[in-house]
């Protein structure tokens, strides 16, 4: 193996690392969403406004230039279309309509 094929494969088990971090955050948020909400089973509509005020704040955190507010607003986006996802699968994906 040269060295440039060994920094390569050390790049990227570093990618799958920081990726196993964020996801574990985004498990950690919906831990915390089921604590303050319980269980959710809205329709794809509600869902949809759930996500949009998500992204939105993400948004204005990015256009205020708080990077950092920003990433933990997309923590919580990404945690919300985890929740969306579970509650189809409860429901079986042939009972969702649009």
């Amino acid at each position: 193996m040269s060295e440039r094929d060994d920094e390569e494969v050390q790049a990227m088990i570093a990618a799958k690392r920081r990726q196993k971090a964020v996801l574990a955050e985004v498990a950690a948020e919906r831990h915390r969403q089921d604590e303050k909400w319980g269980e959710q089973n809205h329709d794809a509509g509600k869902w949809m406004l759930i996500l949009a005020e998500e992204v939105g704040e993400a948004a204005k955190a990015a256009l205020e230039g708080d990077v950092a507010q920003e990433r933990a607003e997309y923590v919580q986006v990404a945690a919300v279309a985890v929740a969306r996802i579970e509650c189809i699968d409860r429901r079986g994906a042939a009972k969702e309509r649009p």
